[in-house]
C-alpha cells in the first residue's frame, strides 16, 4: 500500500504559520515527504500577504512554507475532476466556491487526504478524503 498524502488546505497552512499547536503536533508524527499543499492554496496564501500590514514578512513566511512542502498543480486530471464536482453541486443546488473545488479536485487527481478544517464545505464532494488536524478527535 503506498504512502499517505496529506494535502493542506489554506486554512491548515495559515493555522501552521500561526503556530497552531494541534497542527504543529500532528505534523510532528507523519513524514515530512508525504506533506503537501495545492498552488491554489499558495495563491490565496500570497493574496492574503499582499492584502496585510505585514507584506513583506507574510510573503516571506509564505516562501518558507512552500519550501517545506511540495505544492501539487491544477492539471489536466484536476480538471476532470473539478467539472464533474462542480456540474454535482451545481445540479444539487449546494455549490461551494471555485478555490475550494479547485482544491479538492487536486486531491481527488493526487488521491491524496485533504486536510482542512472546512469540513462542512469539502462534505460536500463525493469521494473526498478528509482530515481535520486543527481539533482533537476522531477525524484527527
Amino acid at each position: 500500500m503506498a504512502k499517505p498524502i496529506y494535502i493542506w488546505d489554506t486554512d491548515t497552512c495559515i493555522y501552521w504559520l500561526k503556530g497552531k499547536q494541534s497542527i504543529l503536533d500532528k505534523t510532528e508524527r507523519v513524514s515530512i515527504d508525504s506533506l503537501y499543499t495545492t498552488s491554489i492554496s499558495l495563491a490565496e496564501l500570497k493574496f492574503g500577504a499582499y492584502k496585510s500590514d505585514q507584506i513583506q514578512s507574510n510573503l516571506k513566511n509564505v516562501e518558507n512554507l512552500a519550501r517545506g512542502l511540495s505544492v501539487l498543480p491544477f492539471n489536466k486530471d484536476a480538471s476532470e475532476h473539478y467539472g464533474r464536482i462542480k456540474a454535482r453541486l451545481s445540479d444539487a443546488g449546494s455549490i461551494i466556491e471555485d478555490m475550494d473545488i479547485l482544491i479538492a479536485s487536486i486531491a481527488l487527481a493526487n488521491e491524496g487526504i485533504l486536510v482542512t478544517n472546512n469540513t462542512a464545505h469539502f462534505n460536500r464532494i463525493k469521494d473526498l478524503n478528509l482530515k481535520n488536524w486543527a481539533t482533537k478527535g476522531k477525524n484527527e
